[in-house]
């Protein structure tokens, strides 16, 4: 399974997402890479960190520009590859499009990055061309913990109505202090007992059939 994390604009939560779900596959016991395509490095610099915790590790890679070759190639090695892509319309984006078989798009629920789904439709519309089978979902991320909050559900209706060939996952990733104190360590959620876990937990579960 070759999963894409990725969304034309930074700070949608999805070096969390790559991050977590990536640690999913490790504690499954299933071979995986995690593929960081961003020059910030913030999941390599989390494998780092990791590699001193008592958990199962999560080896880790790092390219850009045109990744289609070697990303195929790793594929090969892994069997399952976790690509967390720049938060930018550039070619490690679009490339990584050709070779997932899963893309999941990571938006906060606000106006800023719901008009960035314009350049997803775009990329989804080209790796297409070459990849025809590439399923896509928009994740909800950074979701306020105020449960009386219908701004999550609004901005999934306004996508369904506006992006109709962009389906929405029916899990979203709340806005979780969790998440930032397990990366700060290189742990995952999965490792705690947080609300988190769950999240984390059923969204691969829509994806990873192990």
């Amino acid at each position: 399974m070759n999963l894409l994390i990725g969304c034309p604009k930074g700070g949608t939560g999805k070096s969390t997402l790559a991050t977590n779900l990536a640690a999913y596959v490790a504690h499954a016991k299933k071979d995986v890479l995690l593929l960081d395509l961003d020059s910030q490095a913030s999941s390599r610099r989390w494998c780092e960190r990791r590699a001193s915790l008592n958990v199962p590790p999560v080896p880790v890679a790092q390219l850009s520009g045109d990744v289609t070759g070697p990303a195929r190639d790793l594929a090969r090695c892994f069997g399952n590859l976790v690509m967390d892509a720049a938060g930018r319309n550039g070619p490690e984006l679009r490339t990584a499009a050709r070779v997932a078989d899963v893309w999941f798009v990571p938006v906060r629920p606000g106006i800023a990055d719901l008009e960035t789904l314009n350049d997803v439709v775009d990329i989804l519309s080209a790796a297409r061309i070459d990849n025809p089978k590439l399923r896509v979902e928009v994740v909800m991320s950074c979701v306020s913990t105020h449960y009386g909050s219908r701004e999550v559900f609004q901005a999934r209706d306004a996508i369904q109505a506006s992006f109709p060939e962009l389906p929405v996952s029916a899990q979203f990733i709340r806005d979780r202090k969790t998440y930032r104190d397990a990366a700060a360590v290189g742990a995952s959620v999965l490792e705690g007992k947080s609300p988190a876990r769950a999240e984390i937990q059923l969204l691969a579960q829509s994806v990873f059939t192990f």
